[in-house]
This record gives C-alpha cells, sequence and structure tokens, in this order.
C-alpha cells in the first residue's frame, strides 16, 4: 500500500521544513508546483542554509560594532 508523499511548495518556509522532516523520519522533501515536481529540499539544505544565515548575523554584528 503507497503512502501520499509529503511534499513542499516553493514558499514553505524553513521552520516548516524542518518540522516536516521531524515529524516524519525523512531527509528530503520534494517541491511541488502545479502538481509537478519542480526541485527537492535536502536537511544538508537546510543545514547550510541555517548556518550561512548564523554566520552571516554574526559577522553582520561583529561589523557594526
Amino acid at each position: 500500500m503507497a503512502r501520499d508523499a509529503i511534499t513542499v511548495q516553493r514558499d514553505t518556509s524553513f521552520t516548516d521544513c524542518i518540522n516536516l522532516m521531524q515529524q516524519h523520519p525523512i531527509p528530503h522533501l520534494p517541491v511541488m508546483e502545479a502538481g509537478l515536481a519542480v526541485g527537492i529540499v535536502s536537511l544538508r539544505d537546510l543545514f547550510l542554509g541555517a548556518m550561512e544565515e548564523a554566520i552571516g548575523s554574526r559577522n553582520a554584528a561583529t561589523d557594526s560594532g
């Protein structure tokens, strides 16, 4: 028996993607648009994005101080 795939849209937030990956033990989420898969977001993508944001925020705080 096949289960419905867990997917996201292009505008799904970072937090919502993380929550879906935590609720369902999955490392990837297909990105859908108009019923078609247009990409995939991975746990690694989200991790690297969070790290980039954290480093950018830290550098901005250092530069302004």
